[in-house]
């Protein structure tokens, strides 16, 4: 099988939608020799957070000279990037191998009656195969939603299990409150297996009941036990446990608690058979980037996209604006899938809204449409809006009229952002 034609199988799965349970990943991965089992896993679950403190965890570890698998999603910049090897995209040729062994045995299931794994199932299951064929030292792998019935939840152990923040998102899968959905998260604790978490009210009474049913030691990690030295808009410098001045260059003011939760990991690996020094700490968190998150991509304007999809998100974007630019107005792109709740979003980010401009993923079926999100800003909020049909025609725009002076964040899903910094980036040589 070629790359092309798995992507097109994989294509033709995509009516099967997103599936809550483990049977049919469990049964696909038994038949594959359940390559799950063969791996040293740390497992991540929360809202927001999760991948940021998987590169933090896996940039730290390459220092240290460790084979490393990782395992996200969604892809944002490239198909391949949700599974890599050392912070290198699985090459297309050992994904096309997976995906046709794995389709087999997908077609085997089918002709004994048995239901067909998604898309998702799939693509998990490429990724353990990749990781115990590559024999990784290590593996970081991120629930892609929930903890509990998430297809990557299927190991008999972790090294640890590491909770993120908890906020309300995916609510028809997971529940209508946070105490809900932190049980759903917490599903991924395993027995005699330790918990890494972030202790923030109400998720920390749920996960520290779920952590003692299942006899698993719990490290909790407190926010006001982070010090920050410094936060600009190119980075931040902070004090973490026996860590001291631990410099990251991702610069949203949510980024410390991420980066502290995975130097709380690193201690927990440090005690059980790893050694991560704090050299290749400090060079690893250094280097670290993720897509998305704050990233700075001019200063002279400033234009900045952040992938705030959900109201945590953005009052976690609300804290670093007015924290790095007090008393400024802020010139807004903002895109968002129909199923998220926007009105919630609008309503932390319009006080320093000087106009907004809407934009829709292209080619998504989830996308919220721009003259809708447009019409809505108009009828609720006294702020300047124009919605665009394009992203193209939407930056083209924003780069005409924007002052040296502005300040211009792009924001919302992650799946436009890209499609936002491309055309950025392909404008800056005409705006300087």
């Amino acid at each position: 099988m070629t790359y092309c034609k798995a992507i097109e199988y994989l294509d033709s799965l995509n009516s099967l939608g997103s599936v809550p349970g483990l049977d049919n990943i469990r049964e696909l991965l038994c038949r594959l020799g359940n390559p799950q089992n063969q791996l040293k896993i740390v497992h991540i679950a929360g809202t927001n957070g999760k991948g940021s403190v998987g590169v933090f965890l896996a940039y730290s570890l390459i220092e240290a000279g460790y084979k490393v698998g990782r395992y996200s999603s969604p892809a944002v910049k490239e198909y391949l990037e949700t599974i890599t090897l050392d912070n290198n995209n699985i090459p297309e040729n050992n994904f096309a191998a997976s995906i046709e062994k794995i389709k087999v045995v997908c077609d085997e299931m089918l002709n004994e009656g048995l239901t067909h794994p998604t898309r998702f199932e799939i693509e998990t299951a490429a990724a353990y195969m990749f990781f115990a064929e590559e024999k990784c030292d290590i593996c970081i792998i991120e629930c892609g939603m929930g903890g509990a019935e998430d297809a990557t939840n299927v190991m008999d152990s972790v090294l640890c299990s590491v909770i993120t923040s908890i906020s309300l998102d995916h609510t028809g899968f997971l529940g209508s409150n946070i105490e809900e959905i932190s049980r759903a998260k917490a599903g991924i604790i395993k027995n005699g297996c330790a918990t890494i978490c972030l202790k923030k009210e109400p998720q920390f009474t749920v996960i520290s009941e779920f952590a003692v049913q299942k006899n698993s030691e719990l490290y909790a990690v407190d926010p006001h036990n982070i010090d920050i030295e410094d936060a600009a808009a190119d980075g931040i410098i902070l004090n973490y446990g026996a860590h001291n001045e631990i410099e990251i260059k991702l610069s949203g003011l949510y980024q410390p608690v991420n980066a502290a939760i995975a130097l709380e990991c690193i201690d927990y690996l440090n005690s059980h058979g790893y050694s991560i020094n704090e050299t290749q700490i400090k060079s690893g968190f250094i280097k670290t980037r993720w897509f998305g998150r704050f990233e700075v991509l001019s200063e002279d304007p400033y234009f900045i996209i952040d992938g705030a999809h959900n109201p945590d998100g953005a009052r976690a974007l609300y804290h670093t604006l007015v924290t790095y630019f007090p008393d400024e107005k802020i010139k807004f792109i903002m895109g968002c899938f129909a199923d998220k709740d926007y009105d919630s979003i609008l309503k932390i980010l319009s006080p320093i809204a000087e106009s907004f401009v809407t934009v829709a993923t292209p080619n998504n079926v989830r996308a919220l449409d721009s003259k809708t999100l447009a019409e809505y800003i108009k009828k609720y909020y006294d702020i300047p809006v124009v919605a665009y049909e394009s992203i193209d025609a939407a930056i083209s725009s924003v780069i005409k009229e924007i002052d040296k002076d502005d300040i211009c964040v792009a924001f919302g899903s992650l799946s436009h952002l890209k499609l936002i910094a491309d055309k950025y980036k392909e404008c800056l040589p005409s705006m300087r």
